[in-house]
Parts: structure tokens; sequence; C-alpha cells
């Protein structure tokens, strides 16, 4: 059975307590130990209205992952492979590309004799290098910030 129920000396909801069954339970946020005794008064009703309540305060803070992994659909896009669904993310490497493939098509008439050819080489080159060097600022700055 899934119950939410309301840390009484933090003020942190705890989403899932099924084992308050066995008779106590940790709260992840202050690792205080929660009796049944000391929950009995709090229904679901009385949760909802102390959840509003300090929501109105702005007390109320998200629920935390026990892991702080990232589960589901961002653990495949952001661990293992995947479309980058962060718009930001997108929009920074397609300006880093766009930005080197300018650069190389600019330079790359300056090493060859002829222009066309040059062009597109550079251009290639500038691509490639936009296209790797913008995966890897993303990639160490995604690493900091997890």
């Amino acid at each position: 059975m899934l119950r939410s129920i309301l840390c009484p000396f933090c003020d942190e909801f705890i989403e899932d307590a099924a084992e308050l069954e066995t008779g106590r339970v940790t709260c992840p946020a202050c690792a205080e130990v929660i009796t049944l005794a000391q929950v009995e008064q709090q229904t679901p009703e009385w949760v909802a209205a102390r959840r509003l309540e300090l929501e109105k305060q702005g007390r109320v803070q998200r629920p935390r992952r026990a892991t702080g992994q990232p589960t589901g659909a961002a653990f495949v896009t952001d661990v293992v492979l995947g479309p980058n669904l962060r718009w930001k993310d997108n929009v920074f490497q397609a300006v880093a590309i766009f930005v080197s493939l300018m650069i190389g098509a600019g330079i790359g008439p300056l090493v060859t004799d002829e222009v066309a050819p040059g062009v597109l080489v550079g251009a290639f080159i500038g691509l490639v290098v936009g296209l790797f060097g913008s995966g890897i600022a993303l990639m160490i700055y995604r690493m900091f910030r997890h």
C-alpha cells in the first residue's frame, strides 16, 4: 500500500512510506526514525491540507530520488545513448557547429590553390571539428553538472 506521510521532524513529505506498516520508517531528508504512533493522526486529507499550507509558505520541496541517479528515459538519454532533449544543449551545439563550419569554409581557400574545393574541404573539416568539439564540451559540462 502506498501512503504519503509528513515527517514530524522536518516537514518533508515521504511519498512511499509502505515500510511504515512494519512500525517505523526513516525520513530520507533528516534521517530521523518515524514510528507509526507519530503519524497516526495523518489521514490522507490532513496530509493534503498540510501540503497546501506548506506550499503557500514556500516550504515544500520536490520529492527527492533516493539514489540521485536519472531514471527512465532520462537514464537512457543521459547515461547510455539517445537523443538529447535539452533545448539549450541543442542550440549550443547547432551554433558551435555553424560557427566552426564557417571558420573552416573561410580558412579552406587560404590553404589550397583553388577556391571551391578549399571551401568544401574546409567546411567539412569545420563541420566535423564543430560536431566533436561541441559534443565533448557538452559531455564535460554535463559531467560537472551531475
